[in-house]
């Protein structure tokens, strides 16, 4: 099996959208955010990503709220 951190970002924001407490999802985007600990300029593309996919998903209320 190949992979790596990488690999859970999309797991992690989708199952972050789709989650229906607020503390669990928290929980989620906190992890998110502390997958890399110094992130590369890519890295940071990809969570930037993930945050705008959260955002598009979730709509701007749920936004406002937990970003």
């Amino acid at each position: 099996m190949t992979g790596g951190i990488e690999d859970l970002v999309p797991l992690i924001t989708y199952t972050s959208i789709l989650h229906p407490t607020n503390d669990e999802r928290d929980r989620l985007l906190k992890t998110l955010f502390n997958l890399y600990k110094n992130p590369s300029y890519q890295q940071r593309q990809v969570l930037l990503h993930a945050c705008l996919c959260f955002a598009k998903q979730s709509g701007p209320l749920r936004v406002h709220a937990e970003l």
